[in-house]
């Protein structure tokens, strides 16, 4: 095989990974944090895009999200119960979950662990936060999972 044909083989196969989702993006860690791979802003339009989730804060309070594709939410905590709408963006490499009647959601980076686990690590309150500051150390929040495929997650965060 000649080094222009094997060149374009690994690049066709590079391509295929990425649209797989396989490929992450190496991220220096914050301060007390190991290094670790965070998902790209491409990574988490495709994961999440008209996606829904269901997951575990943790302290084990567990809560449904959908993210619809004009950038609405809905988001359901189980216990106590309580609906919320907002919107979901994607701001520097971050998975941002802004509620319209409460202060609660925040921007994320999100490490994927498995075919079908995520996990939430929290790093600002809003938007603006994450567009103008420099983000917080990112502290484990949730973990969830896409509700079309069987969950993948176990035992502790990954980071």
């Amino acid at each position: 095989m000649s080094s222009s044909a094997v060149v374009l083989r690994c690049a066709a196969m590079t391509g295929f990974i990425a649209a797989a989702g396989v490929v992450e993006s190496p991220l220096s860690a914050a301060p007390g944090v190991a290094a670790t791979f965070w998902m790209s802003a491409d990574q988490l339009a495709r994961a999440f895009t008209g996606a829904e989730i269901t997951g575990t804060y943790a302290d084990g309070r567990t809560f449904d999200e959908r993210y619809d594709a004009d950038g609405s939410l809905v988001y359901l905590e189980h216990e106590p119960r309580r609906e919320l709408t907002g919107h979901w963006s994607i701001v520097s490499g971050r998975f941002c979950t802004i509620y319209a009647t409460s202060g609660t959601g925040g921007c994320f980076r999100v490490r994927q662990n498995g075919r079908n686990c995520f996990e939430f690590y929290f790093e600002t309150r809003t938007e603006a936060e994450m567009r103008g500051a420099k983000p917080g150390t990112p502290s484990w929040t949730a973990r969830a999972w896409r509700t079309d495929a069987s969950a993948t997650c176990n035992g502790e965060p990954s980071v």
